[in-house]
């Protein structure tokens, strides 16, 4: 995040009762202790730059979440702190030859 950026406290306390009821998944966090090590390529975001990924059921809660007048109201409270690119990753399960999940 940018130094001397603002809180993103509010967002996150905003944010949680909606996750919860668009049944919204915090899988990873992206807080100031987290590091990214770069293995391999080009990491395109800003050096000090945080990861955070959710989990939605289907595309269909992340859009109602995405789209939703209250979602609409608090969102300024991440963009004004941290304007980052926000993308969707369609949820593909993994198998090995034998047709059964990989065990993670």
């Amino acid at each position: 995040m940018p130094e001397g950026h603002g809180s993103i406290i509010p967002y996150g306390e905003a944010a949680h009762p909606l996750l919860e009821k668009y049944q919204g998944e915090l899988l990873v966090a992206g807080e100031t202790e987290q590091v990214i090590d770069l293995l391999e390529g080009n990491w395109l975001m800003e050096k000090d730059a945080r990861f955070t990924l959710f989990k939605f059921p289907s595309m269909e809660y992340l859009k109602q979440f995405w789209n939703s007048d209250e979602y609409q109201a608090i969102k300024h409270l991440r963009i004004n702190i941290i304007p980052l690119p926000i993308l969707h990753l369609p949820y593909l399960p993994l198998t090995c030859r034998s047709g059964s999940p990989y065990k993670v």
